[in-house]
């Protein structure tokens, strides 16, 4: 993601731009984006008696929104001239599946072709699922700007309905609801104009996931099980509910809240002599077992790295291997295959580890003796 000094000042140099007065709180903050969706267009919206032709504006937050903080009056838009408008409604709907809630419609009169709105700021005590109070305040683009790629995060595989195959997947969250440019929903006909970069290269997702339910998430499936870190969308490639087109549109990929950090030593009690030390990084994840082979001559293993995120209650198979060669004064770099190791975690704290290769198999119940200073 772009850090938020950066976020602030193209923030802040849009505004120049605009013309548009000062904004009452600091640019950026847990807001990243607002997006006039519809002018004086919405239908019938759940919950909300008044939607009826009156404006649609998703807001997107850098967080999960608490649902029974929300409030009409935790927002307010600015409009060209200066007036400032309060939304009648403000709903989760419709992204309100698990992971999504963190776009917000607001509903309301919140500006015309003659004085557009410019600014969306929260003014209210709004709070995110982890209890955090959110402020803030952003730009508003153009009406016909065409919707825009805000978030990228990792997706839990086994939550999204991606098909056999599928290694693993990412969340895309636009600043509004979109289709596909042909006005229908995304298929395999779009998948080209959509690109992943990884460490291992840049992909093309082998399907789509969370379609059809009108929002503006949507899930890309994979093939690879590489860390990815940029996705990017060809112009023309969607369009929002009021039929405007994207323009070439990309963002970097958040590192997911629901990864496990395993950083550090861990050993199974019952296996003593044996242990294990895993090292995460930007480049991936590697994992080092130090123990004894068949004869009992001491055993240093080290695996392949491991390009994607961990998490809970998944299985993650990674080859093994052996130094061959080396001395103390000239050590070697040559290693052969062993086998393999399959990790098992539970949580941050309790991972099972399976190793299968040349000396036989052997499970261990490893537990975190040290995390290495970085946060679980």
């Amino acid at each position: 993601m772009i850090s938020n000094t950066r976020k602030t000042a193209g923030i802040l140099a849009l505004w120049m731009a605009l013309g548009a007065g000062a904004p009452a709180a600091l640019a950026g903050g847990n807001l990243l984006s607002a997006g006039w969706g519809l002018d004086n267009a919405l239908p019938a919206f759940p919950g909300c008696s008044e939607s009826v032709g009156r404006d649609g504006m998703p807001v997107v937050m850098d967080r999960e929104v608490e649902h029974d903080s929300l409030d009409a009056s935790d927002f307010e838009v600015e409009l060209a001239s200066g007036a400032r408008q309060s939304p009648v409604c403000a709903t989760l709907l419709p992204a309100l599946e698990e992971n999504e809630n963190r776009t917000v419609l607001l509903i309301g009169d919140l500006g015309s072709q003659d004085d557009p709105p410019r600014w969306a700021r929260v003014v209210g005590e709004l709070r995110g699922e982890d209890s955090a109070v959110l402020g803030g305040a952003v730009a508003v683009p153009d009406y016909d700007g065409g919707p825009s790629l805000i978030v990228a995060e990792p997706a839990v595989l086994n939550e999204t309905e991606c098909p056999a195959g599928t290694a693993s997947a990412l969340r895309l969250i636009f600043s509004g609801g979109v289709v596909s440019i042909d006005g229908d929903e995304l298929d395999q006909t779009d998948l080209e104009r959509f690109s992943v970069e990884t460490l291992d290269g840049v992909v093309t997702p082998i399907d789509f996931s969370d379609l059809f339910d009108q929002d503006n998430n949507v899930e890309l499936c994979l093939e690879t099980s590489a860390l990815a870190v940029r996705v990017s969308v060809d112009a023309n490639s969607v369009v929002d509910p009021n039929g405007d087109a994207n323009e070439a549109t990309a963002t970097s990929v958040d590192r997911s809240d629901e990864a496990l950090e395993l950083t550090g030593i861990w050993f199974d009690p019952a296996a003593p002599g044996d242990g294990f030390t895993v090292t995460q990084g930007g480049s991936g994840t590697v994992v080092y077992f130090f123990g004894y082979d068949a004869s009992g001559q001491r055993l240093w293993l080290v695996t392949d790295v491991i390009q994607s995120e961990i998490f809970a209650q998944t299985t993650l198979s990674v080859p093994a291997y052996l130094g061959e060669t080396g001395i103390f004064a000239m050590p070697g770099d040559a290693v052969a295959p062993w086998g393999s190791l399959t990790i098992r975690p539970r949580n941050c704290d309790s991972v099972r580890f399976e190793l299968e290769g040349l000396d036989g198999s052997k499970t261990f119940e490893g537990i975190r003796l040290a995390d290495g200073g970085r946060p679980c």
